[in-house]
């Protein structure tokens, strides 16, 4: 008995010393922890954002972003090809002519998208993940209240509206009909836009581009049912385009309410508080002012192009679709590399300096600083041309 005593003794002790040094050696490595990490679904976009090295959290967060931005640019110049070829010149002017009122739904969209993804990211930064049901709800229904009023106002003041953008004649009908459904449409347009930002804000940023990619998706097919099939024009384009909306928001409602632990569309967390309100609006209206800046620049632009004739107004739209693919990826179209690196890693950088700033992480914060500051630079170099802005 005594032998046998002796004999499982060692086993024991020898057995505790190997589990002490195995759990020495893969809890406490800060690769054996990324890599539990990324194992683990729910707190992959937490690492991307907090923990993971700077130039592979700006890679893992930019390019998802900025394929999502070169798609929904690429599907512009397939809408503008739809409504050109089965339309008429004066719906393809209706397009242009719509477009401050795109611009002025976007700059009110991003004053609650914007503002709401950077305080959540913030807030998840500094710990307090329990606060984020409040900002989530508050900018869920501040966008669509907003959206509605907007629509409201759109839809009552609809003919002084058309006339000021620039429309008369015979694009004054197809250009009233393509901004009313636009302000229709403004609520689920809003509401999507907003949504985007908070998946984007908790480090979703493939769910952000899938969404996006969906919504296009939607729309080409609406495009051409509506205005290929049905020959709907301007109009027809209106409606795909609140169609790819709703896409979009479903998409992104199934994935919060599955995934996020921090989304909330209760009315019961919907406060306005300030604490929520303050860093909110302070974020977002920037994107705001901004926003309205373009849109003064299209009002100038529209009634300055309306002297030449409607095949002119059409034209210019259209010029200025084609631009926008590139000028997605590229700074001022200089150098494609380093703006392709410059607009994948513009949002992803912007998350990651509200994340790693609300928690204070300084190291980790000057590494996300320090690229996102040295490529817009690289894009400024000057190369024997001049360039305008």
């Amino acid at each position: 008995m005594m032998s046998e005593a002796n004999n499982h003794t060692p086993r024991t002790e020898t057995s505790t010393k190997e589990e002490a040094r195995v759990h020495e050696t893969t809890d406490n490595t800060p690769a054996s922890r990324a890599a539990e990490i990324l194992e683990s679904g729910d707190e992959r976009n937490i690492y991307y954002l907090k923990s993971a090295p700077p130039m592979r959290a700006l890679l893992a967060l930019g390019i998802p972003m900025a394929t999502g931005l070169a798609i929904t640019s690429i599907y512009n110049v397939v809408n503008s090809y739809f409504v050109g070829h089965f339309g008429t010149v004066e719906d393809l002017a209706a397009l242009i002519f719509g477009f401050p009122v795109i611009g002025v739904i976007t700059a009110l969209a991003g004053l609650f998208g914007v503002g709401a993804s950077t305080l959540t990211a913030r807030l998840l930064g500094e710990n307090k993940a329990d606060r984020i049901p409040e900002v989530t709800s508050f900018a869920l229904y501040a966008s669509l209240l907003f959206g509605v009023l907007l629509a409201l106002i759109g839809v009552f003041f609809i003919d002084p509206l058309t006339h000021f953008m620039g429309a008369s004649g015979a694009t004054y009908e197809p250009t009233r009909w393509f901004v009313t459904i636009l302000f229709i449409g403004a609520p689920p347009w809003m509401c999507m836009f907003t949504l985007e930002q908070l998946v984007r804000a908790e480090g979703y940023a493939k769910q952000s581009m899938y969404g996006l990619a969906w919504g296009v998706l939607a729309n080409l097919v609406l495009d051409a049912l509506l205005i290929g099939v049905l020959h709907m024009g301007a109009a027809g384009s209106g409606w795909a385009l609140m169609g790819s909306n709703l896409a979009c928001i479903i998409y992104y409602m199934l994935f919060l309410t599955a995934k996020s632990k921090n989304f909330s569309v209760s009315p019961r967390d919907f406060k306005l508080s300030a604490d929520v309100l303050k860093p909110v609006l302070a974020v977002g209206s920037s994107q705001l002012v901004s926003s309205l800046f373009l849109v003064a620049s299209a009002l100038v632009l529209n009634n300055l192009a309306v002297k030449y004739g409607d095949a002119a107004v059409a034209s210019f739209g259209v010029s200025i679709r084609l631009i926008m693919v590139p000028e997605t990826l590229y700074l001022h179209g200089r150098y494609p590399a380093v703006r392709l690196r410059l607009r994948g890693t513009e949002p992803g950088a912007s998350e990651g300096l509200t994340e790693n700033g609300g928690g204070a992480v300084g190291g980790h914060l000057g590494g996300v600083l320090r690229p996102g500051v040295v490529f817009p630079g690289l894009g400024a170099v000057p190369d024997g041309r001049t360039h305008p802005g």
